[in-house]
């Protein structure tokens, strides 16, 4: 036991190590919270607790990683493709690191809940992510040549909200007065990403970031579904209307705009190339169904 604390020291000093005198350059307080150890009280800021949070959060990438290979799943746990875990994590920590870059102060970009909770959710939302089952960016079968097109527009918009909101909301420009904004922002974000979460578990295999069809690909007609046509889209909206919310931004409002024009050329183009391999099955559901709003639109 001796040797094995031993060995933690270098971690335990690393992890609840002081704050240098004027490190918090930001205009907001840093929180901190307060963890009892043998009798005695401890500060831990919140950038720490995210180190610890991500430290913990790779050990578990390493464990999965090292299970694959043997299939130790439950049996109805979606099969897990290395590609796609590592693709995804990738993904989300370059938006992450990227969001930070642009707000230009690593201290700060923590002092508040909102924006500390927003990385914190995004990594919990990235490892139910890895179970979903879906294809990734696969053509499958076939695929809408113009879909491509479409999904690097979709890249541009959403670098675009990274980077724009976070710098606009450090040097206080263009946004909203009031911090309950950023609640209500961290809310949509949590709903929408789990509402589009549950329509690509939904999809399994069928889910794929270009419009395309999968080997054994059947309409889904149930489920989410039963009442509107793209409910993962729906989602999207969502969590990038309450992520620009998090950092009070008006322009990342305009950019999500055009977003949803994006979204709307992708609508089009993935409806008619359902039509063209589903036929009347697919005609049908259209006439029954919303597109992104239940009994709306």
């Amino acid at each position: 036991m001796q040797e094995f604390r031993s060995a933690l020291t270098p971690f335990r000093s690393w992890l609840f190590k002081s704050r240098p005198p004027g490190s918090n350059a930001a205009q907001e307080r840093l929180p901190r919270e307060k963890f009892k150890v043998s009798g005695k009280h401890r500060q831990i800021a919140a950038p720490e607790l995210l180190q610890l949070l991500v430290l913990l959060f790779f050990c578990v990438l390493c464990v999965l990683l090292r299970l694959f290979p043997f299939g130790l799943w439950l049996p109805a746990m979606p099969l897990v493709n290395p590609r796609i875990v590592v693709s995804s994590t990738i993904g989300v920590v370059i938006q992450l690191a990227l969001t930070m870059l642009a707000w230009g102060d690593w201290s700060s970009f923590f002092a508040h809940p909102a924006r500390t909770w927003l990385v914190i959710g995004s990594f919990l939302l990235l490892v139910v992510a890895w179970f979903t089952g879906s294809s990734g960016i696969s053509g499958g079968e076939k695929h809408s040549a113009s879909s491509k097109t479409v999904l690097y527009g979709f890249f541009a918009v959403i670098l675009a909200v990274v980077l724009v909101p976070p710098f606009c909301d450090r040097r206080d420009l263009w946004v909203i007065d009031g911090g309950t904004v950023r609640y209500l922002g961290l809310a949509l974000f949590f709903l929408g990403s789990i509402l589009r979460l549950a329509a690509v578990f939904e999809l399994g295999h069928r889910f794929s970031g270009l419009v395309a069809i999968q080997s054994d690909h059947q309409l889904k007609t149930d489920g989410l579904y039963r009442y509107i046509r793209h409910p993962s889209y729906t989602g999207l909206l969502m969590s990038m209307i309450g992520f620009v919310l998090v950092f009070r931004s008006t322009i990342g409002l305009v950019l999500t705009v055009f977003l949803f024009l994006m979204l709307l050329s992708r609508m089009a183009d993935e409806e008619k190339f359902l039509e063209a391999h589903f036929g009347s099955t697919y005609q049908t559901y259209r006439q029954k169904t919303k597109r992104l709003v239940p009994l709306i639109y």
